[in-house]
């Protein structure tokens, strides 16, 4: 996205950084409104120092060229002090829009604010000016040193303990094939392709098919690949997709006090993320469960770590003991509940559902963990799935209670498990790590690709054998039917920077 900034002469866009995950953008008007009062006290004595007939060179910020050097700020443009000051200002926003409580601090880069004397056009402007020009340079200065502690004091930043997110290249292959059984006529195929996000960046994305390939919208917003074949012939029917990915990992600096019980209006806007669907229910045995977890509690992130704890102690992750522990075929919150194991399917369906029980929007995302374990190897990667939870004042907050379980319980590692432990993490399995506990409460690692989100999906082209589950890696229809003789390869590179 590019973001519209009045620039001195040519010089590029070198003001702008992201910082702790928080993207600096919207340089107009926006600021004046968040900023405190000292903020635009200081303001008020640049401008009545700059009132004292500056060049008419100076006269709008387009045609500033009485600003100098190499490295200029990326400008804030009052109209109320055209001409006589310019506020040195980005307002923090992060990445999904919000305004955060959390770690953020506005980056600026280094301006001369001198003017050239040559621009000066008469004697007396020039006598103007050399008994004023000092407290320009002073004011720029203070300024943008109140504008740095405003934007830290305002979001939630500690300078001293920041620390950047991690950030991870891959170049990824997903190869679906298909086996048509003999006599068929149509076999209708829809696919998943990465998602772009806040933390997602895509690059050179590419598909290579025999026939033609669309893409289309289903009704979660998912951009989703559609390929429809006739009378195929007799073989495996493939489709390779292989794309870039920069995937940032997502760190947030969570304080409980911070946020607020949703509203009304809040809960009629998000209506869409507390619903129920076919696997994720909420039932009268779960919203009595949820009511003994939660214990009143109306503080979403208060209630929604209580339901994460209670799952990570309550539910094991299956691979710990595949001898005795098995996954639901579909992700279910029944199952996850009456057998207390599951994949990651079956633990996010069961937090969902009690979150949802206890009014906190949730949407469910399905992705893979791009495992060091597996980088360059010719297995596939499988798939993952995590939560968002909503809490006011923060947004849509991360959180992978499954990874929790892995690192959070003691558990014996033996020859049958110890393969799928470690593959079933992001990062590797090293043993109990309770940091690992809290850090997948609002923070996700930087090593997983988006396919979807949400579940009982709508295609489009619309599918005709009911809603889809979820789509972590295709869903096939022959003749009108639901059609599962299909494989995917999904293998990857970690790339250098």
């Amino acid at each position: 996205m590019q973001f519209p900034v009045w620039r001195t002469g040519n010089y590029p866009r070198t003001g702008l950084e992201v910082i702790n995950g928080d993207l600096l953008e919207d340089f107009y008007g926006v600021i004046v409104t968040k900023v405190p009062r000292l903020l635009r006290f200081v303001l008020q004595l640049v401008e009545r120092d700059f009132r004292s007939a500056p060049p008419s060179s100076l006269g709008g910020l387009p045609k500033a060229a009485g600003l100098t050097g190499q490295a200029p700020w990326l400008i804030y443009s009052s109209p109320q002090l055209t001409g006589r000051a310019w506020s040195f200002f980005a307002n923090a926003a992060a990445l999904d829009g919000r305004s955060p409580k959390r770690r953020s601090v506005v980056a600026l880069t280094p301006f001369d604010c001198s003017l050239h004397w040559s621009s000066l056009r008469n004697e007396e402007e020039r006598m103007n000016f050399s008994q004023v020009r000092s407290k320009p340079i002073f004011f720029c200065f203070l300024v943008a040193g109140v504008a740095i502690g405003a934007s830290v004091g305002m979001f939630g930043g500690d300078a001293s303990n920041r620390t950047e997110p991690n950030r991870a290249l891959f170049e990824i292959k997903n190869e679906f094939k298909v086996q048509p059984p003999k006599g068929a006529k149509t076999v209708r195929m829809w696919f998943a392709v990465p998602q772009e996000d806040a933390v997602s960046v895509v690059r050179e994305f590419r598909v290579a098919a025999d026939f033609p390939v669309q893409y289309f919208r289903d009704d979660w917003g998912n951009r989703v690949g559609y390929a429809e074949v006739n009378s195929p012939a007799e073989g495996p029917i493939t489709i390779r997709e292989e794309f870039g990915l920069t995937r940032t990992e997502i760190r947030n600096a969570i304080d409980p006090a911070k946020t607020r019980a949703l509203t009304t209006q809040e809960r009629a806007a998000l209506f869409l993320y507390l619903q129920p669907s076919t696997h994720v229910i909420v039932s009268d045995q779960i919203r009595a469960l949820s009511a003994s977890i939660v214990g009143g509690e109306t503080n979403p992130i208060l209630a929604a770590r209580k339901i994460y704890n209670w799952t990570l102690e309550n539910v094991d992750y299956w691979v710990k003991d595949p001898d005795h522990l098995k996954a639901s075929p579909t992700g279910s919150t029944e199952y996850c509940l009456r057998t207390k194991t599951g994949n990651c399917t079956d633990f996010h369906s069961l937090f969902a559902s009690l979150a949802m029980a206890a009014g906190i929007p949730t949407r469910m995302v399905y992705g893979s963990l791009l495992k060091p374990t597996l980088n360059g190897v010719q297995i596939d990667g499988s798939y993952h799935c995590w939560i968002y939870f909503f809490a006011p004042n923060y947004g849509w907050l991360p959180l992978d209670v499954s990874l929790a379980n892995i690192y959070g319980k003691v558990f014996p590692v033996t020859d049958k498990n110890k393969k799928l432990v470690e593959l079933t993490t992001a990062t590797g399995y090293r043993g109990l790590d309770p940091s690992k506990v809290d850090y997948y409460f609002g923070n996700l690692d930087e090593r997983r690709v988006t396919w979807s989100m949400g579940r009982d999906l709508i295609m489009q082209p619309p599918q005709q054998d009911g809603p889809v589950n979820a789509l972590a890696k295709m869903y096939v229809e022959i003749d009108g039917k639901q059609f599962t003789d299909w494989t995917r390869e999904l293998t990857y590179a970690e790339a250098t920077k």
